[in-house]
C-alpha cells in the first residue's frame, strides 16, 4: 500500500493545479507518512520481542522454520527503503536474504533427492562413518 502511495506521490504537482488536487496530495502525502510510522512501530515490536526472549540464539535453539522471522526482517527493511533510507544498505540486506531463501531451497532439494526413487533408499544422513558407499559405474568416465 504504502509503495503504491509513495510512486503516486512521485509526479509532481502542476503550477495551475486546482486546489482540490493539492488538498488530495496533501491527503496521500499525510496517509503514506502515517503507514511509515505504523511500519516503524510493528518493525520495532517486532524487534523488541525478539530481543526479549533471547535473540538470534533463542531462534537457532528454538525454531524449526526461519521464514516467519526472515519474512518480518525482509518487510521491515523493505520499509527502510521505501523512506529513502541508505537504499544501497537496505538492497545489500534483501540480496542476502534472497540468498538464504536459494540455500533453503537448495537443501531441501538435496533432501528430498536423498530419499527420492532415483537414489539408495538409505538417505546420506543416514549413513555412519565405517558403511561402505558404492557408486554404479555405467556413466562415470
Amino acid at each position: 500500500m504504502r509503495e503504491v502511495l509513495i510512486k503516486g506521490l512521485e509526479s509532481g504537482l502542476r503550477n495551475d493545479a486546482p486546489d482540490a488536487e493539492i488538498a488530495m496530495r496533501q491527503k496521500r502525502r499525510l496517509c503514506e507518512i502515517g503507514l511509515e510510522d505504523y511500519s516503524f512501530v510493528l518493525f520495532s515490536r517486532f524487534l523488541n520481542s525478539l530481543d526479549a526472549t533471547g535473540g538470534a540464539s533463542w531462534l537457532v535453539e528454538t525454531l524449526e522454520s526461519w521464514n516467519g522471522p526472515l519474512d518480518a526482517h525482509l518487510i521491515g527493511i523493505s520499509q527502510l527503503e521505501l523512506s529513502g533510507w541508505n537504499a544501497t544498505e537496505c538492497a545489500a540486506i534483501r540480496n542476502e536474504l534472497r540468498l538464504k531463501a536459494t540455500l533453503d531451497r537448495s537443501r531441501r532439494l538435496t533432501e528430498e533427492y536423498t530419499v527420492s526413487p532415483w537414489t539408495s533408499k538409505k538417505s546420506a544422513s543416514a549413513f555412519q562413518d565405517d558403511d561402505e558407499v558404492k557408486f554404479p559405474r555405467e556413466g562415470i568416465g
